[in-house]
């Protein structure tokens, strides 16, 4: 539950969870963060921490390469719900 407002606020539509869209989601990902020998670790549909009344919840694909403590590197790309590209952190 996000803040104070009704539970059913903080859900979404189940079907804007379009599975469908994972493999273009996740090849599109891992062109955009454009890190060499990179895979795609996890994909996760959810509302932003952060959010305006009205937004959708956001498609969110996990791309990493490298080993931890020793060349380590990540990108989270963000998609919408219909699958357009809106950010990479």
């Amino acid at each position: 539950l996000i803040g104070d407002g009704k539970l059913g606020d903080s859900l979404y539509d189940p079907a804007a969870a379009d599975l469908t869209l994972i493999p273009k989601l996740s090849k599109e990902a891992l062109e955009r963060a454009a890190l060499p020998d990179a895979k795609v670790t996890r994909v996760s549909l959810n509302y932003s921490i952060i959010r305006y009344a009205g937004e959708g919840p956001e498609w969110t694909v996990f791309v990493e390469r490298g080993k931890v403590g020793e060349d380590w590197q990540y990108k989270h790309v963000t998609f919408d719900t219909k699958g357009k590209f809106k950010r990479i952190s």
